[in-house]
């Protein structure tokens, strides 16, 4: 059956350590739930994009590798941008990720772009040619975050099932402002996550 998320813990081994905050966009018409010991996000049915799960984070190195093993993409909406992103810390739970007042910056693993908007700005597109999984198969999907010398978030690379692929697009993203880390589901897809991590910390794993 399937069981709510509400919140994460880091466990490692038989031990939890810490409860890690979360957030989520209010304007799901089923919010992130487990089922058979994966995360199913389904941004089906809705009439506003930009849905959003994420973890609290907080860089301490100027890098960071976040990764997402996604077994399963049933519905795949046509023009979508569902990927990873990351939210300065006062997003909060917002109806979607593209209000304002905050920093957002994202990644996608369906329709090939990178976006980002500032606390004051709108969308703007930063890339359009991103590497892509093919979204029929399972994928293990890895996008590399570094500081710059201006201070601010580089999309450095991404990995497709263990294949690197050089991206270097310098954002706007303040590396200081980092807050959150989290899956975009934006809206009309299905997928499920077996693995979700930052820098090899698991905010999501198969139960």
């Amino acid at each position: 059956y399937n069981i709510p998320l509400f919140l994460t813990t880091l466990a490692v081994g038989n031990q939890i350590y810490a409860n890690i905050p979360m957030v989520e966009s209010t304007c799901w018409k089923t919010y992130p739930y487990w089922e058979n010991g994966e995360l199913v996000i389904n941004s089906t049915g809705l009439s506003v994009a930009g849905q959003y799960i994420a973890w609290r984070y907080s860089p301490i190195s100027n890098v960071i590798n976040v990764t997402i093993h996604v077994t399963s993409f049933p519905v795949q909406g046509g023009g979508t941008d569902p990927g990873i992103v990351i939210y300065s810390p006062n997003i909060g739970d917002q109806s979607e990720d593209g209000n304002s007042g905050f920093y957002t910056l994202f990644v996608d693993f369906y329709d090939n772009r990178i976006y980002y908007h500032s606390p004051t700005s709108g969308w703007v597109q930063l890339y359009c040619s991103l590497p892509q999984p093919n979204p029929n198969y399972p994928f293990t999907f890895s996008v590399i975050l570094t500081e710059n010398s201006a201070g601010n978030v580089t999309v450095q690379s991404v990995y497709i099932n263990g294949t690197a692929y050089s991206v270097n697009v310098n954002t706007p993203f303040p590396w200081k402002c980092i807050g959150y880390i989290g899956i975009r589901g934006d809206w009309y897809d299905i997928f499920y996550v077996s693995y979700f991590g930052v820098n090899s910390i698991p905010l999501v794993t198969q139960r």
